[in-house]
């Protein structure tokens, strides 16, 4: 058991090799690798919500056969709003890592 175990953790660290990227690329290049692997991460929550919206509107179009109806709907605004929120908190976020 313990070698299994010993292996994990061997195998664990290279998960995200930040430390090999620094020390062959250098920090500025682990740095920059680190925000994207961040920024990734986040960008699920507005993927997801972009995602329940054009399906919305995909309904509404089936329903209504107007595309401008179903393009122009007060859910854009609403989605503008999140993502400026969202945009502050991911530099929030950013910045407490």
């Amino acid at each position: 058991m313990k070698a299994f175990v010993f292996q994990s953790e061997k195998w664990s660290k290279y998960i995200q090799p930040i430390h090999l990227l620094k020390k062959y690329y250098g920090e500025k290049f682990a740095f920059y690798f680190i925000y994207f692997v961040h920024y990734q991460g986040q960008l699920i929550v507005p993927s997801i919500v972009g995602v329940i919206l054009f399906s919305y509107q995909m309904y509404w179009f089936s329903v209504t056969s107007n595309m401008q109806a179903a393009l122009d709907t007060s859910f854009n605004g609403l989605y503008g709003i999140f993502l400026a929120i969202w945009a502050s908190v991911f530099v929030e976020s950013w910045k407490e890592k």
